[in-house]
C-alpha cells in the first residue's frame, strides 16, 4: 500500500527514464530496445494513475522502475 506521497514519486520515476532513452539515440541511432523501454514506460504511468494510490504496492512499482533505470544505463555501456 503506498501512501499519495509515493505514488506522486512513482509517477515522477516512472517517466524520468525517458530523456535518457532519447540522448541515447540520438548518441548511437534509433533502437528498438529505447523504444521498448519508453513503451513500457508509459504504461507503467498509466498503470500508476488509473490506480487508487492505497491500492498500489510501492516496492514492487519502484523495482519495475529501477528495472527500467538499469535497462537504460546498460544500453550506454555498448
Amino acid at each position: 500500500m503506498a501512501t499519495l506521497m509515493e505514488k506522486d514519486i512513482l509517477l515522477e520515476f516512472s517517466t524520468s527514464m525517458v530523456p535518457d532513452t532519447l540522448i541515447y539515440e540520438e548518441k548511437f541511432g534509433k533502437s528498438e530496445e529505447m523504444e521498448k523501454i519508453r513503451k513500457e514506460a508509459e504504461l507503467l504511468w498509466q498503470e500508476i494513475i488509473d490506480e487508487d494510490y492505497k491500492n498500489i504496492d510501492y516496492e514492487v512499482t519502484m523495482q519495475k522502475i529501477d528495472n527500467l533505470h538499469i535497462r537504460v544505463k546498460n544500453g550506454f555501456r555498448r
